[in-house]
């Protein structure tokens, strides 16, 4: 893959999914939605069957997670993050006895933040090797840890 393609690929998807993000907590504040617009992602899902706590607790880790992929030592656990985001998102969506309630744009749009944030997440793999690493500071390598066996 072209070095400027591998470099610029990340932010331009790191910008989407903040986009989705910012735009899921905005849509579901108090006064910023119309009271029957369904919020855009998650969050209308759990506020309705969580009740406001389920609702800005997932929009709490959504603007996390916009935080974390935008700075750079932190886009690789964001996306991590997002993906596991957009899984959930997904997975209410399909299982949800009553559907999709907007359509399908939540949907969709979970599926391109899904989409999204594993292209990050491959492209910026190697910094979750420095997480790790930080984390047990005395643990061997993976590398070494198949030569012993």
């Amino acid at each position: 893959m072209d070095n400027n393609l591998q470099r610029g690929l990340p932010w331009v998807l790191a910008v989407y999914i903040v986009v989705v993000f910012v735009l899921s907590v905005l849509s579901s504040l108090p006064g910023v939605a119309d009271p029957g617009r369904v919020p855009l992602l998650l969050i209308g899902t759990v506020g309705q069957s969580g009740g406001m706590p389920g609702q800005f607790g997932v929009g709490l880790v959504e603007l996390a997670t916009a935080i974390l992929i935008v700075v750079p030592r932190t886009q690789a656990v964001g996306a991590l993050l997002a993906l596991a985001l957009a899984t959930g998102i997904v997975l209410v969506d399909v299982f949800s006895a009553a559907g999709p309630s907007d359509d399908g744009l939540g949907f969709g749009l979970a599926c391109g933040v899904w989409a999204a944030a594993l292209v990050v997440l491959v492209l910026r793999r190697r910094q979750l090797g420095v997480v790790t690493r930080r984390a047990a500071p005395g643990a061997p390598r993976v590398s070494q840890r198949h030569e012993h066996e």
